[in-house]
């Protein structure tokens, strides 16, 4: 029927589709303060964090994420399918397990958030001023 691959890609898809905002087809624009860094502050930071590199990668700056750690970057902008974020929230990558390791998973509406947001052009302002560092 479909590959992995294809499978995968209409999972994302269909996910963005749910948290699908008003119009037809159109999505809700993801603001990375509002939306994004309070998730991953809350689901990630603590494996990835400035305390703590887990697998060498660290999500609480731009730059950070975009170097990535052992299996690359953290996202490719435009590209969530392809990204390792993505994958690993969604229990979709290869080789490494479904994240967070601890606590709650994502839910749906929060892994498509985090799709929009990669497909939006992952938008990250300077946060330097702000509580993540």
């Amino acid at each position: 029927m479909f590959s992995t691959t294809r499978r995968f890609r209409i999972t994302v898809a269909l996910t963005a589709a749910l948290s699908a905002g008003p119009g037809l087809g159109m999505t809700a624009t993801v603001d990375f303060i509002r939306d994004v860094q309070p998730l991953i502050a809350a689901k990630c930071y603590d494996c990835h964090g400035s305390k703590k590199q887990e697998s060498g990668l660290r999500l609480d700056s731009r730059a950070a994420a975009l170097k990535g750690g052992d299996h690359g970057p953290a996202y490719i902008v435009g590209k969530p399918a392809e990204s390792l974020v993505i994958q690993v929230v969604t229990g979709k990558h290869p080789e490494l397990a479904q994240m967070p390791k601890k606590g709650d998973k994502l839910s749906l509406a929060e892994v498509a958030m985090l799709s929009n947001w990669i497909t939006q052009g992952a938008v990250w302002p300077d946060t330097r001023n702000s509580k993540s560092g």
